[in-house]
């Protein structure tokens, strides 16, 4: 492919970070241009490019034909891509009073695509926080953590979107050691 400088330059696939549930599609970066862009390979189809910014691909819906990540571009945003519409991106919490948003995460993906799951990073005066969200039909919803820690994220999604299995750490304190805590939510009933 031709870069914005006009110079030819090759895309590679470097690597596989997520599999569809039956291996027919991987999911993973290429470079170019320095930087890196989220991209699937079928084995009826080849590669392609997700989208043309720069972006971290994170899982797949079973059939391969979800993929959710974060997009790098002017502020860090969880996205979800299909190929009809392409490129989702998926707002942010709205922060409590005093906070800010600084960005989101989707690390999860439901079976059937309908459902992503991540964190979003919530900065307020005297901390930073990862809360754990989850995005259905695109709407955020933070899943709710213990109160003595800040740092939390959504490490497995099940098929049905309906449980969520994670993990948190209280804040790292000098001299001791921390202690991460399974978390698990029920959406439906939390």
């Amino acid at each position: 492919s031709e870069g914005q400088s006009g110079v030819s330059q090759t895309l590679a696939f470097c690597a596989v970070d997520a599999v569809s549930a039956d291996l027919s599609t991987a999911l993973g970066p290429i470079f170019y241009d320095n930087r890196e862009s989220p991209a699937r390979w079928r084995a009826d189809s080849g590669y392609q490019q997700l989208f043309g910014q720069s972006g971290v691909g994170y899982a797949l819906s079973g059939d391969g034909s979800t993929a959710v990540g974060k997009w790098l571009g002017t502020e860090l945003r969880a996205f979800r891509w299909t190929q009809t519409p392409g490129l989702t991106l998926h707002p942010n919490l709205t922060p409590p009073a005093g906070a800010t948003v600084k960005g989101s995460v989707a690390h999860q993906v439901r079976r059937d695509g309908s459902t992503i799951a991540g964190y979003t990073e919530v900065l307020t005066p005297d901390r930073f926080n990862r809360v754990p969200t989850v995005w259905r039909n695109g709407t955020p919803q933070a899943l709710p953590i213990p109160p003595e820690a800040n740092l939390a994220f959504t490490a497995r999604l099940s098929a049905d979107g309906q449980r969520i299995v994670g993990a948190t750490a209280p804040d790292y304190v000098f001299g001791t050691e921390p202690v991460a805590r399974m978390l698990f939510w029920d959406v439906a009933n939390q």
